[in-house]
């Protein structure tokens, strides 16, 4: 990221270092959630519809295929949160994240569970 920020404006600088200890936060916080039976998923994007369910169904299967237990994922906010419930995942943990929230507006990062079977 030093090597990036060098070549990059002050603000976009701050921006990218913000951001990189965001996501820094959050993997610590999940890991620290799992076990060595369990799974992460990193970064599980997509605005296809369908997509992302297809995408959750060929990694749940290699999971299972590698002798996983559970998959663990972080998100936030910003993101569709709330399909994960309704999804078979559980909450594992949630908090309120101080790179992002502001006086007036909690920016929350929660962390998710699931059993592969």
């Amino acid at each position: 990221v030093k090597e990036q920020c060098a070549t990059m404006s002050r603000q976009e600088s701050e921006l990218l270092e913000r951001l990189n200890d965001y996501m820094d936060e959050a993997d610590r916080s999940t890991i620290a959630e799992m076990t060595d039976e369990d799974a992460k998923l990193s970064l599980f994007v997509s605005i296809q519809k369908g997509c992302g369910k297809q995408l959750l169904q060929t990694i749940t299967q290699e999971f299972k295929e590698k002798g996983f237990k559970r998959a663990f994922l972080w998100t936030d906010t910003s993101c569709d949160h709330d399909y994960y419930p309704t999804h078979g995942f559980s909450l594992a943990s949630e908090y309120r994240d101080r790179h992002y929230s502001t006086p007036d507006a909690d920016y929350m990062t929660y962390i998710y569970w699931k059993p592969i079977e």
